[in-house]
């Protein structure tokens, strides 16, 4: 049986786009090309943004919709995103404010029931519509389990004390959301601050261990090939969500087969089509991996990772980062 949402509306879809180097957009571009070039069904496509989107890129995601004759709705959070503490944001050098406009989600759509939450590091290589026809009548959330959480691993043990359940903890890359559901939890974001607050000194992943905690009794799994992280050959990421969350992104040229098919996405996009050789070859390099491998770095620091990364150290720290917070 299918929840009321996935049969009589069209499939709503929610990216977030933070792009101070006017580059993300790109990518935002190329995961909706994939979502608009496999499927037939009516897409809405809500795309969460602040004053860092030119409007060059406006324009593009516009002329995307009207190609595939779907459409794409622009929601300014600015003023929301004033909210966002500063100091959580510098928490960790990986998140951006942008990690948390996914949170604003049920205040900037009321009049949304269902959605389906994408970052913008994803390729579709199938049909969003299965996705959708997922049923999460029961559930906030609905989402893949994250490869990294094994129940009785360090990260467990982290888990256990930011108040997550490891067996049903998700990567929020992709995310079925019940929006009536998480309503009647109160507002999103405010919960999500009043939690944040209490168990930053544990936060890994903000946004995802924010989702996984205040709702990891109403998460349900779906499926690997909705999210599909680390798949490296092309049997392995056809007809999936191909998620490229690791070391190698889709962006990137480092011989992964979903980088072809971002690169074949780009071309059919707005920010590709027209491209000449050396503007195209100019693109490609801009977002080449500039990585200094582990090898080149201090002994010393190698030495503290490997020791670092021991399981029973890496629960010790976690216990006493907990026990100094309280």
């Amino acid at each position: 049986m299918q929840d009321k949402a996935s049969i009589n509306d069209p499939i709503h879809v929610a990216l977030a786009v933070y792009d101070p180097s006017g580059t993300y957009s790109q990518h935002a571009g190329v995961t909706i090309t994939s979502i608009f070039g496999n499927t037939k069904s009516k897409v809405i496509i809500h795309i969460l943004h602040d004053d860092t989107l030119t409007k060059d890129n406006r324009k593009k995601f516009i002329r995307t919709a009207e190609k595939y004759n779907q459409t794409i709705e622009l929601h300014d959070v600015t003023e929301y995103a004033y909210m966002i503490n500063d100091e959580l944001v510098k928490v960790s050098e990986n998140w951006t404010v942008g990690t948390l406009y996914r949170l604003f989600i049920p205040d900037v759509l009321p009049s949304v029931e269902k959605i389906i939450y994408v970052d913008c590091d994803i390729v579709f290589d199938l049909d969003i519509k299965e996705l959708w026809d997922i049923n999460t009548e029961d559930y906030c959330m609905a989402g893949v389990h994250d490869y990294c959480t094994a129940v009785g691993s360090d990260r467990s043990v982290r888990d256990f004390l930011i108040g997550c359940n490891s067996h049903t903890y998700v990567n929020a890359g992709v995310l079925v959301m019940n929006l009536n559901l998480i309503r009647l939890r109160g507002n999103l974001f405010q919960n999500a601050m009043k939690w944040l607050k209490r168990h930053i000194h544990l936060v890994m992943f903000s946004d995802q261990d924010i989702i996984n905690a205040l709702f990891y009794k109403s998460i349900k799994l779906i499926d690997r090939r909705f999210n599909n992280i680390h798949s490296v050959t092309e049997q392995e990421t056809k007809n999936t969500i191909i998620h490229t969350a690791g070391w190698d992104r889709a962006w990137e040229i480092t011989g992964m087969p979903y980088q072809i098919l971002y690169w074949k996405l780009y071309l059919r996009s707005e920010w590709g089509k027209n491209k000449s050789p050396d503007e195209l070859i100019e693109t490609i390099s801009s977002f080449a991996p500039k990585r200094t491998p582990g090898v080149y770095l201090p002994l010393y620091k190698r030495i503290a990772l490997k020791f670092y990364n021991r399981k029973p150290f890496r629960i010790i720290v976690y216990i006493i980062q907990d026990v100094l917070h309280r």
